[in-house]
């Protein structure tokens, strides 16, 4: 049996000073660190993505962990 993946989800609490704008939205990561999804802010709805992004940053931004998880609310990559 195969050893399940831990998810961390991440709340973005970055102040943008330059853009107020800029919605801060919640990170689904990987146990290594790798960005599978994200939550957009105001929705519960998980977006998979259908590969890790390796171009996830955290630099310069400020985060709180809200869980860690080993489920997803899809079952598998991009699909319901």
């Amino acid at each position: 049996m195969a050893t399940p993946i831990e998810y961390t989800f991440l709340k973005e609490i970055t102040v943008w000073t330059e853009a107020p704008n800029t919605p801060n939205h919640t990170y689904i990561l990987n146990q290594y660190g790798r960005n599978v999804g994200y939550i957009k802010t105001g929705t519960k709805e998980e977006i998979i993505f259908t590969k890790p992004s390796v171009h996830f940053s955290k630099s310069h931004r400020k985060f709180i962990t809200l869980k860690k998880t080993t489920e997803l609310q899809r079952d598998s990559w991009g699909c319901a």
